[in-house]
């Protein structure tokens, strides 16, 4: 069967949660594999990081953008994102939340728990200390958007696009003098 450009062979099992399948063989011995579409997201990354590293190499300032919950709602590859952004000099990361759409396939999907948002926030501060980290336009509407801007100012982040009503006066609140840009968060962060 071929799902979304990627074959899954009707004759094995999956466990879709961990990107595996699993066939029984006649000898009674069991042999596992990798997903075609998680085999595709790794060479989606590999691929992130050879274009990371030829515009680095021209000079390019890099200014990568990392999507939370893009596999249905659920964190997959962020981490491994996070490392090969973490191996270059980036001048700005950009991470943007799944926003689902109405009238897209992920229109449904709920977005990655705000946790779990968290956790990658202060990740991603740990990895890039003394990187500028900007928290894009692209994030779920209403009472969640408050809650991701306001990890992403407690994160340290050094701006957050188009900020939910009450985030300014949060970060008032610990000490920071938020100012305010009308530019893309990919360009009006970095010096």
């Amino acid at each position: 069967m071929i799902y979304r450009g990627c074959d899954l062979p009707e004759d094995l099992a999956y466990d879709v949660d961990h990107d595996v399948w699993a066939r029984l063989e006649a000898d009674g011995s069991l042999t596992l594999g990798m997903t075609d579409p998680a085999q595709t997201r790794c060479g989606k990354l590999a691929g992130y990081g050879r274009a990371m590293e030829r515009l680095e190499r021209h000079g390019v300032p890099l200014v990568p953008h990392i999507v939370l919950g893009l596999h249905y709602g659920r964190m997959r590859g962020e981490w491994r994102a996070l490392e090969l952004v973490a191996a270059r000099r980036v001048k700005l990361l950009v991470l943007v939340v799944l926003m689902p759409l109405h009238g897209t396939a992920m229109a449904a999907v709920a977005p990655p728990p705000v946790e779990e948002v968290g956790r990658f926030f202060a990740d991603a501060r740990r990895a890039l200390p003394d990187t500028p980290i900007a928290l894009g336009c692209a994030r779920p509407p209403g009472p969640v958007k408050a809650q991701i801007d306001r990890l992403a100012v407690d994160a340290g982040f050094a701006g957050v696009a188009y900020p939910a009503e009450g985030t300014v006066a949060y970060a008032e609140a610990r000490g920071l003098r938020p100012e305010l840009h009308d530019a893309c968060c990919g360009v009006g962060v970095a010096p």
